[in-house]
């Protein structure tokens, strides 16, 4: 496996300024996810909101005020299941996800916490469009980025 690196800025006790360094880092390594350490709800991860938990035995909506707490845990509850995001024109409206300008980002982490080998498949609400198919394994966790591309459009890619 390739090795790539990082410069670091950091603070230099020393002399009291900042000196950089350059830090190995493992090539795309997949974010997994230790069910034993799961963070819960309850959990702040956001200005202060505290993370969604959706354990929905059918599809379920990401809405624009759950992406705002910055995690979504999500049980499939019994089978691998499809979800979507809110529509674009809502994630656009709700101004704590900043999207108030075309070029704008934001992310957050859906984590899968099926407790048997269910998967997520995420779809894009009405005018949210995918990069890729997006699909989420159990005890698996992925970062998700939402970009704002005109008022009533919006493109969603991992990473």
């Amino acid at each position: 496996m390739s090795a790539k690196t990082m410069l670091v800025k950091r603070r230099n006790e020393v002399n009291n300024g900042w000196e950089e360094v350059e830090v190995p880092v493992a090539a795309n390594q997949p974010f997994a996810f230790n069910q034993a350490r799961n963070p819960g709800a309850g959990v702040a991860v956001n200005s202060g909101a505290t993370a969604t938990t959706l354990a929905t035995a059918g599809a379920g909506t990401y809405t624009a005020a759950h992406i705002l707490t910055g995690l979504i845990l999500r049980d499939p509850a019994g089978a691998g299941r499809t979800d979507t995001t809110s529509t674009a024109e809502l994630l656009v409206a709700l101004a704590g996800l900043g999207l108030d300008a075309d070029y704008k980002m934001l992310s957050f982490v859906v984590v899968n916490t099926a407790d048997a080998g269910e998967t997520i498949t995420l779809a894009g609400g009405v005018g949210v469009v995918l990069q890729t198919a997006i699909t989420i394994a159990r005890n698996s966790a992925t970062r998700l980025t939402i970009m704002r591309t005109s008022a009533t459009t919006c493109v969603m890619w991992q990473g």
